[in-house]
């Protein structure tokens, strides 16, 4: 039989799931909102009429969860794999660029290396947008490994997603920006072409 979470759960969780008499219930639920997270099950051993039996009995039926290091964790690595493939993106992008581009006339070149230097400034937007957004995530994973306060969550999401949109207007911007230079360079390359052909 799986554990209930002791902080995330309700009274029916508590007597159905973890098979506590109600009365015990309503005292755990009670320790909990005057002491906030139960990081412990023996701190419970101070409601009336619990004893070394039923602490027992708690423990078998009770998890207390993590605080939100391991998500933490697993964000961080997930970010570190993010920032790792966007940046060996952005490289091999560049490369593919100046590989196509390699055997071209000196008008091309100069197109070529706008393009490249297009892909490595947005391979590096890219990269800060996802770091962006997975310590926005850590702190929406942190807030609720607590339990305690869902204002914190919901005012940590909705930072989360301001930023976010932020990060990506920039993201598009800049991304127009560069699709116009490349459009206004390629005509004036293939006239100088063109004359010095």
């Amino acid at each position: 039989m799986a554990k209930v979470n002791v902080n995330s759960a309700t009274r029916d969780d508590l007597v159905n799931a973890a098979g506590l008499r109600p009365d015990v219930a309503d005292a755990v639920l009670g320790f909990r909102h005057r002491h906030g997270r139960i990081s412990d099950v023996q701190a419970l051993e101070e409601l009336p009429g619990i004893g070394p039996a039923t602490i027992d009995q708690l423990r078998k039926a009770l998890d207390v969860g993590g605080n939100g290091g391991d998500q933490a964790r697993a964000g961080e690595r997930a970010a570190a794999t993010g920032v790792r493939v966007a940046s060996t993106t952005a490289r091999e992008g560049t490369e593919i660029v100046r590989k196509v581009f390699g055997a071209a006339a000196e008008t091309e070149r100069e197109v070529a290396g706008r393009s490249a230097e297009g892909v490595a400034e947005l391979g590096r937007l890219w990269v800060d947008l996802l770091g962006e957004q997975t310590r926005h995530n850590l702190e929406v994973a942190t807030a609720l490994g607590r339990a305690v306060r869902w204002d914190e969550v919901v005012q940590a999401q909705g930072e989360f997603v301001r930023v976010s949109l932020e990060r990506l207007h920039e993201l598009n911007r800049r991304y127009l920006e560069i699709v116009q230079d490349m459009m206004e360079a390629t005509p004036a390359a293939v006239e100088r072409a063109r004359k010095a052909g």
